[in-house]
């Protein structure tokens, strides 16, 4: 093993060698000489370079003869020769002596770029390594076996197990979402409790280096696994805006696993502009960072989802276009719950009752959000006439059909409230009478019912593994023109209107694009839902398939342009055989395997509202100073990180004091006693010690 010896004087640099499997440190006499330079045994493994030294001049160094070379790299375990320079091995692949390290203590940067070379041109091996005599150095007899990072790690034991404990402490604010200006205050109780907490790395800006080094751990783990099982994957954006009003686009990723296809947040990047191409340009520019390279993503990119901007799917520069030229035959997928809010949104602007029913709404809404007098006053009334009420939100509008429901319920339950509320009130005389009005109450009553059944579709939507064969039977279940629940309501205008809708919006395939081949040539739209129901027995009509199912092993091969992967075909044929005849066989493996990476196609992108709510929850008025890349890694260990009494944070300590300070080091400035004021200690005298 090469490492660097330093001389008291931090005047002489020595290179020594060792092969011992312990650490000693031991001080040398003031004076001596080269003899004195330390020797190693010979190691068993040789260098492969050492063949070629016979018949490559330019290899070996001018001072030495090929036959000293090979005695050398046979002699000293880590040694390697590159054009007539030496170099260790063991040092280019360590980049920090962690905690070890300082003025006194480092890697050899000449040694470790094999940058070493002879003073002379002597045939003498002596000529590399010169010394300053009489200077006191003392030597560290080092090697092994192992890598240099696991002697490290083994001596600082101690570092290790006290800085876990400092870790611990900051993984748990982060789950709790807690800001980590309570980092002093947690020590403080620890130390309280008489835990040795070392003297570093107690505050709040340590807190945040620790935060970001654990995030950007953990990223590497999940994303460096997906990538070497060669997983399928499917992105999910959106962007939005933070309490700063700055724009944000949050990227996930669906990838297809052993058992499942989980949703994995990526990262969030601040923008610069709401522009398609700088969205895609952000886009690219993350995943590339991530390692997922361009042929990575024409391998194994299956599909793309986010919501109707013309910014995310627009024909002609949407990201969802962009995309689509570099990686063609992917599936452009347009949420399902924002398209079943713009159905209920057409169908409101098509039909004058409902819009005018709405702008009644919105006018109640409007009263008590921008008037606290207002909501006092019906506080009061609902007090007087024991009614509970919630507040009274907007009822339509840009949000998701269960947010509508619950503003559409806290009407309905606050209808006494607000009739003698208005009825009290001289300028709200038309509001009272429009609520004394039966219809109101029978469109009340048909909305909250039509409302229930959209936010029972809607939250349905929103499962984490919902595929896309599952979706598409609950969106025609809900649609049935013969529902039960509408059968008795007298606005079947309505009913029809919002049926009519949602099969536009949700059964059509215009929200599928893809591109047969990079020349342009575009073919018509296939059906999807067809292809993928080929894989689902439920869906088939037993009595017309027959073996061998020709129409079916079609449209396996189409399905198999999509999902990226063949599927075998006997292996259909088997499922196919398995199935008729309820045999209750396993599933063969290439249909297992296909199954999965359908599921990984995300039909919805509620995950990235989860993502949002997550990050508005971090980034709080309270916490404004946080930078988007902070708060990345906040949400990187809430969404990916283990709970905390599963989480093990020595392998991130050990990654960080190869770097970075332990809590140990007594480096550090000691921090004010806080003062209290002397009327505060002047009562606590009163109290007993």
């Amino acid at each position: 093993m090469f490492l660097v010896l330093i001389n008291r004087s931090c005047t002489c640099l020595v290179h020594a060698l060792a092969e011992n499997n312990d650490l000693n440190t031991e001080n040398a006499n003031d004076n001596f000489g080269d003899e004195n330079i330390l020797n190693v045994e010979s190691s068993e493994n040789v260098s492969a370079m050492e063949e070629d030294l016979h018949d490559c001049e330019n290899v070996v160094p001018n001072s030495w003869t090929s036959e000293q070379a090979q005695y050398f790299l046979k002699k000293y375990n880590g040694l390697i020769i590159e054009g007539k320079k030496l170099g260790c091995s063991h040092c280019a692949k360590t980049a920090h002596l962690g905690v070890l390290g300082g003025k006194s203590l480092h890697i050899s940067s000449e040694w470790q770029k094999c940058t070493i070379k002879a003073s002379g041109t002597e045939k003498s091996s002596a000529s590399f390594i010169k010394k300053k005599k009489n200077e006191g150095t003392f030597r560290i007899k080092l090697s092994f076996e192992k890598p240099l990072t696991t002697v490290i790690d083994k001596l600082t034991e101690k570092n290790i197990a006290i800085t876990s404990k400092i870790f611990n402490i900051v993984y748990s604010l982060v789950k709790r979402n807690r800001p980590m200006s309570d980092m002093e205050d947690e020590v403080e109780l620890q130390i309280k409790n008489e835990t040795d907490l070392g003297n570093c790395l107690h505050s709040r800006f340590s807190a945040i280096r620790n935060v970001e080094h654990i995030a950007e751990l953990i990223r590497k783990q999940i994303f460096s696994k997906i990538i070497e099982n060669d997983s399928k994957i499917c992105i999910i954006i959106d962007e939005a805006s933070t309490i700063s009003n700055k724009t944000v686009l949050v990227i996930l990723l669906k990838c297809e696993l052993q058992d499942s296809s989980p949703t994995v947040f990526l990262n969030l990047v601040e923008l610069e502009s709401t522009k398609a191409e700088n969205i895609y340009n952000a886009l690219r520019h993350m995943l590339t960072d991530t390692r997922f390279d361009t042929a990575y993503l024409k391998k194994n990119l299956i599909g793309f989802c986010s919501d109707g901007t013309s910014t995310m799917l627009g024909h002609k520069s949407g990201v969802a276009t962009r995309l689509i030229q570099d990686f063609p035959n992917i599936i452009i997928w347009h949420c399902l719950n924002h398209r079943l809010q713009l159905a209920l949104d057409d169908a409101i602007n098509d039909i004058n009752e409902i819009s005018h029913f709405k702008i009644f709404l919105d006018k109640i809404y409007a009263i008590f959000h921008q008037l606290n007098k207002s909501q006092f006053e019906l506080k009061q009334v609902s007090e007087e006439l024991y009614i509970e009420i919630i507040k009274i939100g907007l009822v339509f509008g840009p949000r998701w059909a269960s947010c509508s429901l619950r503003a559409v319920k806290a009407v309905w339950r606050a209808y006494p409230a607000l009739y003698t509320y208005f009825s009290k009130n001289q300028k709200f005389s038309g509001m009272a009478k429009r609520l004394k009005n039966k219809e109101f109450l029978k469109d009340l009553a048909l909305m909250i019912d039509i409302l229930d059944e959209f936010a029972l579709l809607s939250n349905a939507l929103q499962a984490r593994q919902l595929s896309l064969t599952k979706a598409d039977k609950l969106i025609k279940r809900t649609i049935f023109e013969d529902n039960v629940r509408f059968k008795s309501l007298p606005r079947d205008k309505v009913i029809e209107c919002i049926i009519e809708k949602m099969k536009a919006r949700s059964l059509n395939k215009n929200h599928i694009k893809y591109k047969e081949d990079n020349l342009g040539h575009s073919h018509d739209t296939p059906k999807i839902v067809e292809l993928f129901n080929v894989m689902d027995p439920t869906s088939w009509n037993i009595e017309e398939v027959r073996l061998p199912w020709k129409s079916g092993e079609e449209k396996v091969h189409e399905l198999s342009k999509f999902i990226k992967f063949v599927v075998d075909l006997n292996d259909f044929r088997d499922y196919v055989e398995n199935n008729i005849q309820s045999k209750n066989l396993p599933e063969p493996e290439t249909i297992r395997k296909a199954k999965q990476i359908m599921n990984t196609i995300a039909i919805s992108s509620a995950e990235a509202e989860r993502a949002f709510l997550l990050m508005n929850i971090i980034y709080s008025d309270k916490r404004v100073n946080l930078t988007i890349k902070h708060i990345s890694s906040f949400m990187t260990i809430n969404s990916l990180g283990k709970p905390l009494s599963s989480w093990n944070p020595i392998p991130y300590v050990k990654s960080w004091m190869r770097s970075h300070r332990s809590t140990l080091d007594t480096r550090v400035h000691v921090s004010n006693t806080k003062d209290y004021g002397e009327d505060q200690e002047a009562i606590w005298k009163l109290l007993p010690n």
